[in-house]
């Protein structure tokens, strides 16, 4: 699959034959490829495309620059992550991977292609474990630090530490574009680092306390005019070994939440295409039929979903 290795920002092949080549790349956007090139009568051409998908430059080969890696015997064995720090814009922060592999990868051609990597803030005693998520999102829709800005400070809710919006473009890596095509942007969120999914749960006292604490947190965040739409397993952290009440349960990933109060519901879709089908409600779950009465997806829905994880 293309978009297997997790820190790929586009990727670009040649499809030869006897007689032609064409290029092709794929990136969050989409593909764009060339005309047939007859190889015999631009030569020159074949020979720098070629060259070019050869490159040992990690840009030209669509890989994260701002992730680099130690290689020993021609295995990583150890790797960094750059960012910026969001409450000074200019100040560089590189977090040291606590692991190689990363903590959770959508290998999907089509979508966001969220990455989550366990990370460690070098600076600073004791060192800070944190998670670091990387995802694509299309122009027009809103940043998940946004909605994180919005919910800070509020228990139950995951915490946001930085943010670096708009890290690369897909027009970037296309050249010229044809006005249809708009670009998708990468954003980088630096989280708090909190325990393993609601599903790892070791006894029900555990289970039901991380949902009595998200759901609280969710009833905040909706005062806070942010509606989540994608409540599921894995959207609901244990908290850290012997955390207090208000932090044994933390809601994650706002890549589907939008903003909409407790008055503005009624404007938005019934949001099918938002959330874990086995954990949508019913009225969400209706609104795939061509013939829906389905009313705007609202936090009854949201808290409907969290019946259903339990």
């Amino acid at each position: 699959m293309f978009f297997q290795q997790p820190n790929r920002m586009f990727v670009r092949t040649l499809v030869i034959t006897e007689h032609h080549v064409r290029l092709l790349h794929f990136d969050r956007s989409g593909v764009r490829y060339t005309p047939l090139l007859n190889i015999h009568r631009n030569p020159c051409t074949f020979v720098r495309l070629v060259l070019g998908v050869s490159s040992h430059k990690e840009e030209v080969l669509g890989l994260d620059t701002n992730i680099q890696w130690t290689i020993k015997k021609g295995k990583k064995v150890a790797g960094t992550i750059k960012t910026v720090d969001s409450n000074q814009k200019q100040k560089i922060i590189i977090y040291d991977l606590i692991d190689i592999h990363p903590a959770f990868h959508r290998a999907a051609l089509c979508g966001r292609g969220t990455t989550c990597w366990h990370a460690r803030d070098r600076r600073g005693s004791p060192l800070e474990d944190v998670l670091i998520k990387d995802a694509w999102r299309v122009e027009g829709s809103i940043s998940e630090h946004t909605l994180l800005q919005n919910v800070k400070g509020v228990n139950g809710v995951a915490q946001m530490l930085h943010f670096c919006d708009g890290l690369a473009q897909t027009k970037d890596f296309r050249g010229s574009q044809l006005p249809s095509e708009p670009p998708n942007f990468l954003s980088r969120v630096c989280l708090r680092k909190y325990g393993r999914s609601l599903k790892h749960f070791a006894s029900q006292i555990q289970a039901i306390g991380a949902l009595r604490d998200s759901l609280v947190g969710k009833r905040i965040q909706f005062q806070r005019s942010v509606l989540h739409r994608d409540i599921s397993m894995q959207n609901i952290l244990l908290g850290l070994e012997d955390a207090h009440p208000g932090l044994r349960g933390i809601l994650i990933d706002f890549d589907m939440a939008v903003k909409a109060g407790p008055r503005e519901t009624s404007s938005l879709s019934s949001g099918r295409h938002a959330g874990t089908r086995v954990y949508q409600s019913l009225s969400v779950l209706d609104s795939y039929s061509d013939t829906s009465t389905a009313t705007a997806h609202d936090y009854l829905d949201d808290i409907e979903s969290f019946f259903f994880v339990l």
